[in-house]
């Protein structure tokens, strides 16, 4: 169908395409369903793509498109045009009036397609900085100041920060200036904000070995859409070495016999130190090549545009998105070689690296060497055994390595997914929280405090004062000193001794609650009178505002502390989930106490 309504486009001036999109748009407003005007839709954009960019969308991202006006996670190969298929569904959903987010974690991609003193607090956040964080793992020092680096890109990224003083501790680790903390204002998980759209769908290089997580996950059936070429890439079996150094010699006499014949060669790696060894090893063979690294994103497309260069070499760390871009300057020749160097972080991010050869139906050739010290291999019975054999040569390419690794990744990889849908059980924890608090928030944007409202925080926060109360005549004078901090109460000593003599549940008691209540509602009678109506009902607003936020950012401080305090208790084998639950239910309790207490306290003390 897109077929034929691409005919009636093709001779339709680039005026006329604009007026068919607004008479879409029209139409959709009175009442017909997007499914009904895809063909159309898809048929225009078409159109203007190849008149704007000489690229015709082809049959394959005319499925994707639709898979993802559908709401599906949708695998399209690298190079099969995923850009191009984006715009379709973007252009058709944009026909609501309501806008169109699409949206990478990379930034390279994004940008190609449009707290505490370190030293003063101590020990702990000094021996984190020391030992957990690693410097061109965990972070990197770009221009003098820390990046953390993406576990998933391999990227530093310019405006995340760490909390509990590590970004600090960092600085000092490093000899930087320290800086002063940043306090969070606000948070909310991707997972969390993408489940906030009516409409969600996505588009990835490789589904395999995630498939099964997707629906669970984001509520996406997968679709697998095939390539519109076909795959000419032929994939080696792995082959493993006995220790890194002689895995290493085998990696630079391989680079140095394909780059010799001419071929672009691509060696990846999962961390920047092997990126380094490797790139020691080339120099040391008088390899030329470029590393693309944590350090040098900022070259990205510099380097990538040069990669595809007959006999260019390029060292990757494992980046998601990186090399998307290298293009062949020489399409009927051998094509990019890859060769990967030590386990990737899952199954998926080897396929991912393999799939830089051959994309768009072009030649390509890839490989993967393994070394026996590898983390993947490293105390296994397997490594052992070789090990204990005498191994020095590579062993295989062979079935039994091959099934092994793969093994081990897949394992990698349903312990990552298992470890996403912990977090996210975590997350939906705090996600109940937040939503509560914005909207009691939207709440006091929109209505501001009625009287209504304001009798009833009146009543319940003398309520929970006055039945917490003990008994003894200690008790008596600390809550008269408490009510008389937090509001103008009048009630007398006497009166608050004999309504303390009962029970929480007494009559006396409940005598004592309503005698402070009426007593303080007076008392918020006259300030409003004070004030006048229209300065008092903005006090109101303000006041309740500040006090939401200030103790909101503090109860996000204190999950991250609970969070981390079930981590260990996850370690040990515990409930981890039902004590954070428990922890997270207990502080939020409070901290709506809290809320309507303070907001007593200010709305009565405060000078305007």
């Amino acid at each position: 169908m897109v077929d034929l309504a691409e005919e009636e486009t093709r001779g339709l001036s680039d005026t006329a395409l604009r007026r068919a999109i607004n008479t879409l748009r029209q139409r959709h407003q009175n009442g017909e369903s997007l499914d009904a005007l895809l063909p159309e839709t898809f048929a225009i954009v078409r159109e203007a793509s190849v008149r704007m960019l000489g690229e015709r969308p082809y049959t394959e991202q005319l499925i994707g498109g639709a898979a993802l006006h559908l709401g599906a996670a949708v695998e399209m190969k690298t190079g099969e045009g995923k850009t191009l298929t984006g715009v379709l569904p973007a252009c058709l959903h944009a026909l609501t009036g309501q806008g169109v987010h699409v949206m990478t974690a990379n930034d390279y991609l994004a940008a190609r397609d449009a707290e505490w003193m370190g030293p003063v607090y101590g020990l702990s956040l000094a021996l984190q900085a020391k030992e957990l964080y690693v410097k061109d793992r965990d972070y990197a020092v770009v221009d003098g100041a820390i990046r953390v680096i993406d576990t998933t890109t391999q990227r530093p990224l310019s405006d995340r920060t760490l909390h509990d003083g590590l970004d600090q501790a960092l600085d000092a680790k490093e000899g930087l200036e320290v800086r002063p903390e940043r306090q969070q204002l606000a948070t909310i998980d991707v997972h969390a904000y993408l489940k906030l759209y009516s409409r969600l769908a996505g588009m990835t290089g490789v589904i395999e070995g995630e498939a099964d997580a997707y629906p669970g996950l984001y509520g996406l059936e997968c679709v697998i859409v095939p390539p519109h070429h076909p795959v000419r890439r032929v994939d080696h079996d792995p082959s493993m070495f006995a220790n890194d150094g002689t895995m290493l010699r085998a990696v630079g006499t391989t680079v140095q016999t394909q780059c010799t014949a001419g071929r672009p060669v691509l060696v990846g790696t999962a961390s920047d130190e092997m990126a380094g060894r490797i790139s020691q090893t080339l120099r040391a063979a008088g390899v030329e090549h470029d590393v693309l690294d944590a350090r040098s994103h900022e070259r990205e497309a510099e380097i990538i545009a040069r990669a595809g260069r007959p006999g260019a070499v390029t060292v990757l760390t494992r980046m998601a998105g990186r090399g998307v871009d290298i293009r062949l300057a020489e399409p009927e020749g051998a094509g990019l070689y890859v060769l990967g160097v030590g386990p990737m972080s899952s199954r998926r991010m080897e396929l991912h690296l393999r799939g830089r050869a051959g994309r768009g139906g072009d030649p390509g050739e890839s490989a993967f060497y393994f070394s026996l010290e590898d983390a993947l291999m490293k105390n296994t019975k397997t490594a052992q055994r070789l090990t204990e054999g005498g191994m020095d040569g590579p062993l295989g390419p062979n079935f039994a390595i091959t099934r092994l690794i793969l093994a081990k990744l897949n394992a990698v990889s349903a312990f990552q997914t298992q470890s996403l849908t912990e977090k996210l059980r975590f997350s939906a924890v705090r996600e109940e929280q937040r939503a509560g608090v914005y909207a009691r928030r939207e709440e006091v944007l929109r209505d501001g405090i009625t009287q209504d409202r304001m009798d009833g925080i009146i009543h319940s926060v003398i309520q929970t004062l006055v039945l917490a109360a003990r008994t003894g005549p200690q008790d008596v004078d600390r809550l008269a000193q408490a009510l008389g901090t937090l509001c103008p109460a009048t009630v007398s000593r006497d009166t608050i001794a004999v309504g303390l003599s009962g029970s929480p549940t007494s009559k006396v008691r409940a005598d004592l609650v309503e005698a402070v209540v009426r007593d303080v509602r007076a008392a918020d009678t006259a300030r409003v009178a004070e004030l006048g109506p229209n300065t008092a009902a903005r006090l109101r607003r303000r006041v309740m505002l500040s006090v939401l936020d200030r103790l909101w950012r503090g109860q996000l401080r204190d999950l991250d502390d609970a969070q981390d305090g079930q981590t260990l208790r996850t370690v040990a084998g515990g409930d981890a989930l039902g004590g954070y639950q428990r922890t997270a239910s207990r502080l939020a309790a409070t901290m709506w106490e809290e809320i309507d207490e303070q907001f007593v306290g200010y709305w009565f003390n405060v000078e305007v």
